[in-house]
């Protein structure tokens, strides 16, 4: 039986392996995490409402071919609007479209008291 040297066996079991660690839940007061998958595979949005602005992570997975993962800080809202309006996700997936605009929209209205509070 050949094994895949990126997991550990346990019991006959193939588990995660040790270098990859699960990313804590997000805080729902400042932080929000939406994520598609399709027939061509799936993409991973991560939104954190910073005191600079609002940090996204964008991260694209096809079933074949490479991973893409960008990493954006926005410091104006409309800055990140156009952004928004340009990816494809806007087309390959209107419900996650739909999702990130109004999760965006929830922290983009954050005050700064709410950030300090989030600590």
């Amino acid at each position: 039986m050949k094994t895949n040297p990126h997991t550990s066996q346990r019991h006959g079991v193939a588990t995660e392996p040790s270098w990859l660690s699960v990313a804590p839940p997000a805080d729902q007061n400042t932080q929000r995490r939406s994520s598609a998958r399709g027939q061509q595979g799936a993409v991973h949005f991560f939104l954190q409402r910073v005191k600079g602005g609002l940090y996204v992570e964008r991260e694209e997975i096809p079933r074949h071919g490479i991973r893409v993962c960008q990493s954006l800080l926005f410091n104006e809202r409309g800055h990140f609007e156009r952004w928004r309006e340009d990816d494809p996700v806007r087309f390959d997936h209107p419900l996650l479209y739909r999702q990130l605009q109004r999760d965006a929209e929830a922290l983009w209205d954050l005050t700064s008291a709410d950030l300090t509070q989030a600590r």
